[in-house]
């Protein structure tokens, strides 16, 4: 996808740091409060993200709980912009 719309694409940069149950496990009300906390950016990385406008593609997207969480964090690390989808 991003090389259709000529962005790059960094799949190290997100960690996941907190293991959690599949999202399907849980009722749709109940999924940000399972994804929360779960991902962090790569500590050496936190430069790459400050001031940059990023994309965040969830693979298989219905309550948008996940991309949300990892939206958050990325705006919470210095993202300049940040839209999930």
């Amino acid at each position: 996808m991003a090389s259709r719309v000529g962005c790059a694409t960094d799949a190290r940069l997100l960690l996941r740091i907190k293991d959690t149950p599949h999202q399907l496990a849980f009722a749709p009300d109940r999924r940000a409060a399972n994804v929360k906390g779960a991902f962090a950016i790569e500590p050496r990385r936190l430069a790459d993200v400050r001031g940059k406008a990023i994309a965040v593609l969830d693979d298989v997207m219905t309550t948008g709980a996940t991309a949300a969480e990892i939206a958050r964090v990325l705006r919470q690390a210095g993202a300049a912009t940040c839209m999930s989808g």
